[in-house]
């Protein structure tokens, strides 16, 4: 992409967040204070994504020239008030649909479900979060729809409702509100499948990707009838059946004499099944439904990245204001990574180094759209100028870990050894062979 373009792009990006500043104090204070938006988000994003207190997130931007003589009391007031959560909402909506374009968009979209749940702070239980048992803590659902053609996160939501398949159809609903994505397909995981949620997606016209678990019926019928692709009639709507088989490779070491150790490699065939309203066999032949499954693998490594973002897979906020402070200001940041990572060039061998990218965006360019100036300490003078010379450093990439494309290859960890108890147990269900 040539730099011209990128800095048109980049430049447009701070239009839409520097407009959305501007609405934004206009509505929530009557004349200039210290405390504005931009301090309010700063302050956030500090504390999601380097995981400081309030007021140590007002001490750093204190030092680094963004804020003068605003205690931490006040910011952190301002916060969890809640007037800025639906603010920053929509400047989320807007971002989704002005520089990805989900709203000018004809083509179908495929869209990938999961669930994640978090613990949260006992005391929430007053706010309808659900206490499992005893446990000293209460449970929250954390529940995204993510782009898999964008690589993007559409909707990004705490939820008290634990269940995964109604979540979803709010999730839907609000997708559609917002004119993002109308035309897609949802591709769910196993968790995701009931008849009841297939009949509401049929509905509202959505079409979907489901993996079955192998104890259901349809997975029966879909064996009795010895064929690996079929169709069958489900509450007045035709679904299709897909079975199909992945190798999995396991490489196991086992002691031999004198304290060596001998290579084998383990072969194991795994069993898929897929339920799917996809049901033109030339439109979508039975590889690009299985390809298509496979790539809500991304969601998968979408949140491993936003967990090591948060302490311990948690959040930090003990309010439910601030913990809905919090989400809106991840979802922004993780949009922002998205943007910036559609602008660096893709490599086979390599990957973008996500946090040494959400470094610069966090410590750079965001400083100069929300206060127009770098830190002091920085040494760098134009962050978009710094970005678009430097996209292809070597720190902004690594290499790509083998095993973790589709087919997945399992690993064990270098120092440990499989028993013979092991090694017996997968002899009788799969072959063994030995690695030369």
């Amino acid at each position: 992409m040539e730099n011209s373009i990128i800095k048109n792009k980049i430049e447009h990006l701070s239009k839409i967040i520097d407009n959305f500043i501007q609405q934004t104090n206009g509505k929530t204070i009557q004349r200039f204070r210290k405390i504005e938006t931009a301090h309010i988000i700063y302050c956030l994003v500090l504390k999601v994504f380097y995981q400081m207190s309030y007021q140590d997130a007002t001490s750093l931007m204190v030092d680094r020239g963004f804020i003068n003589n605003v205690s931490f009391q006040a910011l952190n007031k301002k916060i969890l008030s809640g007037q800025y959560d639906e603010h920053i909402k929509n400047l989320n909506q807007t971002l989704l649909s002005q520089l990805f374009g989900l709203q000018n968009t004809n083509q179908i979209q495929t869209i990938a479900i999961d669930g994640s749940k978090i613990r949260l702070p006992i005391s929430l239980d007053q706010k309808g979060f659900k206490r499992i048992g005893k446990q000293p803590y209460t449970t929250g659902l954390l529940s995204t729809l993510y782009n898999l053609d964008l690589h993007v996160p559409i909707s990004y939501r705490l939820e008290k409702n634990l269940n995964e398949r109604v979540v979803l159809q709010s999730q839907v609903q609000e997708i559609d509100q917002n004119n993002l994505c109308s035309r897609s397909i949802i591709v769910g995981d196993r968790g995701y499948y009931s008849a009841k949620l297939i009949s509401s997606l049929s509905k509202c016209h959505k079409e979907f990707i489901f993996r079955l678990p192998k104890s259901l019926k349809l997975v029966k019928e879909l064996k009795k009838s010895g064929k690996d692709d079929i169709i069958v009639n489900m509450e007045n709507n035709d679904v299709r059946l897909i079975h199909y088989q992945l190798k999995k490779i396991k490489p196991l070491w086992i002691k031999a004499s004198k304290g060596s150790t001998k290579p084998y490699e383990i072969v194991n065939t795994n069993d898929y099944y897929l339920i799917t309203s996809l049901t033109d066999y030339h439109t979508y032949p039975i590889e690009q439904i299985i390809d298509m499954y496979h790539q809500r693998w991304d969601i998968e490594e979408y949140y491993k990245t936003i967990k090591s973002q948060f302490e311990n897979g948690t959040i930090s906020s003990r309010t439910e204001e601030g913990i809905l402070s919090e989400i809106m200001v991840h979802q922004m940041g993780m949009i922002l990574l998205s943007f910036f990572n559609s602008l660096l060039p893709q490599y086979e061998q390599y990957k973008i180094n996500q946090k040494v990218l959400l470094s610069r965006i966090v410590d750079s360019f965001l400083p100069k759209i929300l206060f127009g100036k770098q830190p002091i300490t920085s040494t760098i003078i134009d962050p978009i100028e710094s970005i678009i010379t430097n996209l292809e450093t070597v720190k902004h990439y690594i290499h790509v870990r083998p095993g973790r494309t589709y087919p997945r290859e399992q690993r064990f960890h270098s120092g440990k050894f499989p028993t013979t108890k092991i090694l017996e147990r997968f002899t009788l269900e799969s072959s063994i062979q030995p690695k030369f």
